[in-house]
């Protein structure tokens, strides 16, 4: 039985025996208490942040440090933390304004200090790399380094001016396969960092191995899809400056893709594909034509993106590496089998990859896979078909010059465009004035099941 009395506002549940008034003498009501109890935490975390400052850096992975899913951190100036702690290790100790602000302008220094190198990958390249090189390009000197023409830009600006033999490097992969090799991608199904993260290592696999990266046509991405129509869709283009990047490797777009390789017939059903939609192909097959006999897609458009992320699945060599249990390993030139080395360099090779495996298992960019003239990589999570990891986690330079060499690369020119960085100008400058030199930054998830 339940009763209202309108008088005192009393909501009786007989059932439970228990009253709740809301009457201007009775006891306060739920949401006061939860309002209450929110101010006294935001209370608590202004004066925190005031009185505690704390600066802590997630370390890449680096050997001996290499254990899976786990992190370690910098020792930053003003604050403990060996490289081996945990966070549960970390013992936060206050600091006082005065303090702060003795060391403001030290803080800036030292962020821009840090902008001037990422992980030491600036070792020159070796003379045998350079012996690849045409001696009459060597001449030729690299442009000048890209500037952002905003105010503030030296807050944003990371990348460094392009050797002379970086400028020329040519990866020992890019003549080994047939003449002309490509690589297709779906995007990643989550969100833009996951995404940005998928499309950086499908680019720097391309341009280790030689070959063509192809882009996606424009579609919606999770979370960046706000507008009508086309307004819903992005391409990587919107992002990142392929202007200079195409200046180290060829780019290309899936339109001029299919109009070179599939309109005239050079695509077949591969017996290497994803064949979602058939139990495997034909005992004998021709050349297969993309839907329609199609060159545009409309990527903003479910059933199209699908019908495209079919055909390409079907005439492609799509490798089936499993995200967080392989990762691939590129020997220092086609056909070299480090273990066969000497004793000594072989056991060097193995350690560095038993180092970098951290419990995954290696695959190698062997002879088959640098034979196939089409490589498509699907995203499909049902499938665990999903590469969702950093380029410098997943793919295992043997040669380790290789490995700072395209380090360097995605440094100096995959960053986002001048648009983007200018904002971030912007709001980097008004944080560290209103910060007085420094700013703590917190990246908070939100429904993110464990």
């Amino acid at each position: 039985m339940k009763g209202y009395k309108s008088g005192s506002k009393n909501i009786v549940n007989s059932s439970s025996g228990s009253s709740l008034s809301r009457s201007g003498t009775g006891v306060p009501s739920n949401f006061a208490i939860t309002f209450s109890t929110l101010l006294v935490v935001c209370m608590l975390f202004l004066f925190s942040t005031y009185y505690f400052h704390l600066r802590i850096s997630t370390h890449p992975l680096q050997e001996g440090n290499m254990q899976k899913g786990g992190f370690v951190f910098n020792r930053l100036h003003g604050f403990n933390v060996s490289k081996n702690d945990t966070i549960a290790d970390v013992i936060i100790e206050p600091i006082s304004w005065v303090q702060i602000e003795e060391k403001a302008r030290k803080d800036i220094e030292f962020y821009l200090n840090k902008l001037k190198g990422i992980n030491h990958v600036d070792a020159e390249l070796p003379v045998q790399l350079e012996s690849t090189i045409p001696s009459t390009a060597i001449e030729s000197e690299p442009p000048p380094l890209h500037e952002l023409d905003c105010p503030h830009a030296e807050l944003v600006t990371f990348w460094k001016k392009t050797t002379k033999a970086d400028l020329q490097y040519k990866s020992p992969y890019n003549d080994f396969g047939p003449a002309k090799k490509y690589v297709t991608f779906e995007p990643d199904v989550g969100g833009w960092n996951n995404i940005r993260m998928q499309m950086e290592l499908v680019l720097v696999f391309a341009y280790a191995t030689g070959r063509t990266l192809v882009l996606p046509p424009d579609q919606p991405m999770y979370l960046l899809n706000a507008g009508k129509g086309p307004q819903k869709s992005h391409s990587f283009a919107d992002f990142f400056p392929f202007q200079l990047i195409r200046q180290r490797f060829p780019v290309i777009s899936m339109e001029e893709f299919l109009r070179r390789e599939a309109i005239t017939g050079h695509l077949a059903l591969h017996p290497h594909g994803v064949h979602l939609n058939s139990s495997g192909p034909p005992p004998s097959a021709g050349p297969l034509y993309p839907p329609g006999n199609r060159t545009v897609f409309q990527g903003s458009e479910r059933t199209e993106r699908l019908l495209l992320w079919d055909y390409l699945r079907n005439v492609s060599a799509c490798p089936q590496w499993k995200n967080l249990k392989d990762f691939l390993v590129i020997p220092p030139r086609p056909g070299l089998n480090t273990s066969l080395l000497g004793p000594a360099e072989a056991a060097e090779y193995q350690r560095r990859v038993d180092v970098a495996a951290a419990g995954r298992r290696a695959r190698y960019n062997n002879d088959f896979w640098q034979r196939q003239q089409y490589i498509h990589f699907v995203s499909k999570p049902s499938l665990d078909l999903r590469l969702l990891e950093h380029f410098y986690t997943f793919l295992h330079f043997q040669d380790r010059h290789m490995d700072l060499f395209f380090k360097r690369f995605v440094r100096d020119y995959v960053h986002y465009t001048d648009t983007i960085l200018c904002k971030a100008a912007r709001i980097v400058h008004s944080m560290l004035r209103e910060g007085r030199g420094s700013y703590v930054a917190f990246h908070i998830r939100r429904s993110v099941r464990p």
